[in-house]
């Protein structure tokens, strides 16, 4: 990630006070790891729920030879491609989606 969006995920995550430092994230309850290094999982979770809050919707969908990755920016659906598995279409919407933000908001 990185850009505008860089900056305003890691500002939502010290606003929803996911992370105390935006280099740092808490796992468990001990100990810490480096904002980079967290779990993908846990790291694109967050990432979309970030992504919801901005109206970029990051989801998806099963299909018989893989799974699609979507984007809904506000009314516009976009299909960004057919992927073998679930990890790598959540990623590739997450990058894309991550694209879209930084055209939006680099002017600013």
């Amino acid at each position: 990630m990185e850009g505008k969006a860089k900056e305003a995920f890691q500002a939502y995550l010290i606003e929803t006070q996911y992370f105390p430092r935006p280099e740092m994230i808490m796992v468990g309850k001990l100990t810490t790891c480096s904002f980079t290094e967290v779990q993908p999982f846990i790291f694109n979770a967050k990432i979309i729920e970030w992504l919801d809050t901005v109206n970029l919707n990051v989801y998806v969908v099963p299909v018989k030879d893989g799974w699609f990755s979507c984007i809904k920016n506000g009314d516009n659906d976009l299909t960004h491609g057919l992927f073998i598995d679930r990890q790598s279409a959540t990623e590739a919407a997450i990058k894309k989606a991550v694209e879209i933000y930084n055209e939006k908001y680099k002017e600013q």
